[in-house]
């Protein structure tokens, strides 16, 4: 089951309340209901969009970072070394907030055929970048703050017995809204034994994630910004353990705690697009195709974190939500196995039961996931 956290927002169908957007879509269906998602809307919609706030961004996260250090007793800060993690790992080193524990996830065990090229950037490199950005950044940490726990967790094991113990759909529960297996899986705070010991001491710790950078677009020709649910979504942690309340999914910058940082963002993308008025067709809404969406990741990156090495290695966005370019090792090794099947069956069941009008298909051919859900738009001018 996935523990309650209405930060992390909730879906309403007619009088019904869900965490799960799979059962939202379940339940939309069956009673002809659209779902609406919902994420700190009234902490959003409170806000004055229209004006930008003075505070430097760096300061900004220095302070977001503060303010998480006096929040909660641990902190286990989720890290690739990519720009959103390694600009929130700085705002924590440069305010002089100690980070407990860092954890970094891969799935090297089985996924261990990956080019060491700066210039493969396909998702399917995916385990390049440890070598490239995570490992620089780990030993980075070890000198600036020694006393910080370096956990590494390999989920290859974890996703293959996950899908050993369903003989069906029944595995939906654990994910909201990614379906390919390593998703399922990854995120799980109380999945190794180190991590229980430490919440089993009962104290108030989060789980922080470098979520996410803002989705500004141009919308009746007019800057605004929105949330999307297909980013938020799979950090929930499916197979976190629920008796552990006090375990909380944080998100750093899409953070109501602190609304100022995705207004400061939103501007400094806005300022950017003006300056260079070639690229606002990357702006257009609506417009959610893969080369327009991985642009939009590039320039913004540079934009919003002003630190960050451009020349850092980070492969491409995946193009699926389902059948995963990081998942290319287990559709490899298992199919035409129960284990295959069984995460197979789930799949067909989310066909078979939420309209088509809220999947979406890679060529028309095969599932690629939901459509994502949005808040309202807040026009920045």
């Amino acid at each position: 089951m996935i523990a309650a956290n209405s930060k992390l927002g909730y879906y309403k169908v007619g009088n019904q309340y869900f965490e799960s957007k799979i059962e939202a879509l379940i339940a939309g269906t069956n009673a002809n209901c659209h779902p609406t998602w919902h994420f700190n809307d009234q902490i959003w919609k409170s806000q004055n969009w229209t004006q930008e706030p003075e505070t430097d961004i760096l300061e900004l996260y220095r302070i977001r970072a503060r303010q998480i250090r006096e929040q909660y007793d641990y902190i286990i800060m989720y890290y690739s070394g990519g720009s959103d993690s390694q600009t929130m790992l700085d705002a924590f080193i440069e305010s002089g907030s100690f980070i407990d524990e860092i954890v970094t996830v891969w799935s090297r065990k089985h996924d261990n055929k990956f080019e060491l090229s700066p210039s493969v950037t396909d998702a399917r490199n995916i385990e390049a970048e440890f070598e490239f950005t995570t490992r620089p950044g780990l030993d980075r940490i070890k000198l600036l703050s020694p006393n910080t726990k370096i956990t590494y967790t390999d989920v290859s094991d974890a996703v293959v017995e996950n899908f050993k113990k369903f003989d069906g759909e029944e595995w939906l529960a654990n994910t909201t809204e990614h379906l390919n297996p390593q998703m399922v899986t990854r995120w799980s705070t109380t999945r190794d034994i180190g991590n229980k010991k430490t919440l089993d001491r009962g104290i108030r710790t989060a789980a922080l994630f470098g979520i996410d950078k803002p989705r500004v677009c141009i919308r009746d020709g007019k800057f605004s910004t929105y949330f999307i649910d297909v980013v938020v979504n799979p950090y929930r942690g499916g197979f976190n353990d629920v008796q552990y309340t006090n375990l909380e999914t944080v998100l750093f910058y899409w953070a109501p705690d602190m609304p100022e940082i995705v207004i400061k963002q939103s501007h400094m993308i806005k300022k950017w697009f003006e300056l260079n008025p070639r690229f606002k067709p990357l702006l257009t809404w609506p417009k959610n195709d893969w080369a327009s969406r991985n642009a939009y990741e590039t320039i913004t990156r540079t934009i919003v974190y002003p630190n960050w090495d451009i020349s850092n290695f980070q492969v491409l966005k995946t193009t699926s939500c389902v059948y995963c370019e990081w998942d290319d090792w287990f559709f490899k090794l298992y199919d035409k196995t129960r284990i295959y099947d069984n995460w197979a069956k789930g799949v067909e069941h989310v066909k078979n039961n939420i309209d088509p009008k809220y999947l979406q298909y890679l060529f028309g051919r095969k599932l690629q996931g939901f459509v994502g859900m949005i808040t309202d738009h807040f026009a920045l001018e």
